[in-house]
Parts: structure tokens; sequence; C-alpha cells
């Protein structure tokens, strides 16, 4: 029985889609960051990086209109350049999304209150640990 992709997009997954882009993507920390280095001129270098990743997304838009399957990161480039781009579209994405959580957990970890040296609370503190895998 084949199943097909509904086409639809309420408020409420574009408010989600929102959501999911601007928490954990440093929406508190890159802008001090940003001002402490570039000073004034940091608005413009925002300005000009919020014009590009909105042409982006047009692109991927338009693109993502087009492709009539899920897993859109692979199948563009499955279907432009080849079975090779498509694999490594495909674990490129997957790496991301395996990786992404770590990357955004850390900064709030190793600048809370809790992660100071002075703190008694040592459950929060960040700490590296290998695993070993048998």
């Amino acid at each position: 029985m084949a199943t097909t992709l509904r086409r639809e997009l309420g408020i409420t997954s574009l408010i989600l889609t929102v959501v999911t882009g601007t928490i954990g993507s440093g929406w508190l920390l890159a802008p001090y960051f940003c001002a402490r280095i570039a000073g004034p001129s940091s608005l413009l270098a925002w300005l000009l990086g919020g014009a590009m990743a909105f042409l982006l997304a047009m692109v991927f838009a338009e693109l993502g209109s087009l492709v009539n399957s899920s897993g859109a990161l692979a199948q563009i480039p499955l279907l432009s350049h080849g079975r090779f781009s498509g694999f490594v579209g495909g674990w490129s994405a997957w790496i991301s999304y395996v990786a992404l959580p770590t990357i955004v957990c850390w900064p709030c970890c190793s600048t809370s209150p809790a992660s100071s040296p002075g703190s008694p609370v040592t459950w929060a503190r960040p700490r590296c640990s290998v695993v070993p895998v048998s």
C-alpha cells in the first residue's frame, strides 16, 4: 500500500519551524560575541546574513516543492548530481542532526552559574567522558 505525503503547511507548522530555527541556534550568544568583536557594524553583518539566509530558504522552498518525496537534503543532490552526492548529502544531514544537540547544549552548560569553579552544584558542570563500547 503506497502512502503519499501530505502537502499542507498550517499555522502551527510555520510557528514551530520558526521556533525550531531560533532556539538552539545561538540566538543569545552569537549577537553578544558579534557585537563585542565588530561593534556597531555587527548590525549590518546580521542584516546581510539574514538576507542571504532568506534567499537560501527561497531556493530550498522552490526545490522542495519540485521533489515529490521526503528527505530533500539527500534527494535533491541525488537527482541533480548522482548517487554519490545523494549519499554524501544524506549522511551529512544525519551527522549534523546528531551533533547539533551537543553543540547547542555545551555553551548553555559552560556559561551557567552552576558551572563556575566555586559553585556547590557539581552535577551541572560539563564533563568530558569516554564510554568504552564492547
